[in-house]
This record gives structure tokens, C-alpha cells and sequence, in this order.
């Protein structure tokens, strides 16, 4: 049995070999659908000790108040499904393809969700961090299309989410 569930967009879902984890990916998408799932049962998450939520990223068109509303709104429903599990968000991943027009977007998309969990007492993971230098993307852990990681980003991505559900489980 696992302890550990990543819901994801299409970001992670390659993501394997994690120890007791499963990956639950949903391609496309969006915070408010991820909702819509989860309330309407499409996935179980309450036998979870730990459930990582990294989705956000087909939401950066959408408005701030419209993300976070979509946001809280997700986490009211896992805490509802699961109200003993500890709930870790991670960040919106920068993105090579739309970076000079959107990138301030995602920064600004992170530091609010990273505000919202502090003030709930949720942890917040910066995911984003091995994949940045100087605030550029680091293009070579991106697959060709510049949004989905390659097999060395999803590599990095493990490793990271590895490391922190280590510390969770110990």
C-alpha cells in the first residue's frame, strides 16, 4: 500500500520509483477541474498519509483571483476527502516556451499560492528551483515543445519530490 500520492497535471507524470508513492497524472488538466474530479470521485486519496498537489500550470492564462479561488477551492475538497493527510503544494514549473511573456505570471502564480499555504499551515514546495538560473529556465531539461520536462527534468523532478517525501516519511 502506498503512503504517498502526487496528483498531478501532465508535468510529473513520468515520475517512477519513488518509495512508497504512487503518481496519479491527469494531462491537461486545470486546478478547477482537478476539483471537479476529486468531488465528483474520479480519484480515492483517503487512505494517503501524504498528497503532493502540482498542478497549475494550464491555469497561467486564467487570472490570479480566478487561480486562487480554483486553488482554495481544491484544497478545501482534498482536506475534506482526507482531513488527516498532510497536503504539500508544489510550485508551477517556469516554462521555456512562453517564458518571456509569462515567466513574471508563474513567479507571481507561486508566491501567492506559497502565501495562501503558510497562512493555512501548508507546506510549500519551490519545485522550481532546480530548473533556474539567473530566473531563466534551464532549457536542457526541457523536452523540444519548451513546457514538458525531459527525461533528465523528470529525473531532477524525482529526485526533488523524493527528497521531500523522505523528510515526510521518516
Amino acid at each position: 500500500m502506498f503512503q504517498n500520492v502526487i496528483v498531478c497535471d501532465s508535468i510529473p507524470k513520468h515520475i517512477k520509483c519513488i518509495k512508497n508513492t504512487v503518481v496519479f497524472p491527469f494531462p491537461g488538466v486545470t486546478v478547477e477541474r482537478l476539483s471537479q474530479k476529486l468531488d465528483n470521485s474520479v480519484f480515492d486519496i483517503k487512505h494517503f498519509k501524504v498528497i503532493v498537489l502540482h498542478v497549475g500550470t494550464n491555469d497561467i492564462h486564467d487570472s490570479l483571483p480566478n487561480f486562487i479561488a480554483a486553488f482554495k477551492h481544491l484544497l478545501h475538497s482534498v482536506s475534506s476527502k482526507n482531513p488527516t493527510a498532510k497536503i504539500i503544494i508544489s510550485s508551477i514549473l517556469p516554462r521555456p516556451l512562453d517564458h518571456e511573456t509569462l515567466g513574471l505570471k508563474v513567479v507571481l502564480f507561486n508566491e501567492t499560492l506559497r502565501g495562501h499555504a503558510k497562512s493555512k499551515g501548508i507546506q510549500f514546495i519551490r519545485s522550481y528551483r532546480p530548473f533556474v538560473k539567473h530566473s531563466l529556465p534551464l532549457r536542457h531539461f526541457y523536452a523540444r515543445d519548451k513546457l514538458h520536462l525531459n527525461s533528465k527534468g523528470i529525473h531532477r523532478l524525482q529526485l526533488y519530490f523524493a527528497q521531500v517525501l523522505s523528510h515526510c516519511n521518516s
